[in-house]
């Protein structure tokens, strides 16, 4: 395996993070809580859909007033939606798993990037929610 002119063969043995006390880092087919992790994200996210979609229908067709609060939970929706998304693209490879479980050469640069650029996208997710929320109480 090799990326950038660097063989990272030499790093299948490492773990990311060293393991406890007591216990022996396993890289064949470790533990992994990838699909709890998945069910739980796609759970809630269907709740926030169908919340999100019923306020949408009581504001445009029982009240027919749609204000700067639901136009802020439209985009605090999307944010999260897209937030979640890049989280269930690295679930299970190589998060998952506990750290000392994982090889180094798991830490790829698209894993990189797409944990910075989760942390870029929850606060700016968690600004819409919260502003919706704002927005909703005034």
């Amino acid at each position: 395996m090799a990326s950038a002119g660097i063989d990272l063969s030499a790093f299948t043995n490492i773990p990311a993070l060293p393991p406890p006390k007591g216990v022996t880092s396993n890289f064949i087919n470790p533990e992994s809580r990838a699909k709890e992790a998945r069910a739980a994200i796609y759970l809630c996210l269907s709740l926030m859909v169908i919340s999100v979609l019923l306020r949408i229908y009581a504001r445009m067709g029982v009240s027919r007033s749609f204000g700067a609060d639901g136009y802020f939970c439209i985009v605090a929706a999307m944010s999260v939606i897209a937030w979640s998304s890049l989280i269930i693209t690295i679930v299970g490879d190589p998060l998952g798993p506990h750290s000392w479980n994982v090889p180094v050469s798991k830490i790829t640069v698209r894993f990189l990037k797409t944990v910075l650029i989760n942390l870029c996208l929850h606060p700016v997710a968690a600004i819409f929610v919260k502003t919706t929320i704002l927005l909703l109480y005034l």
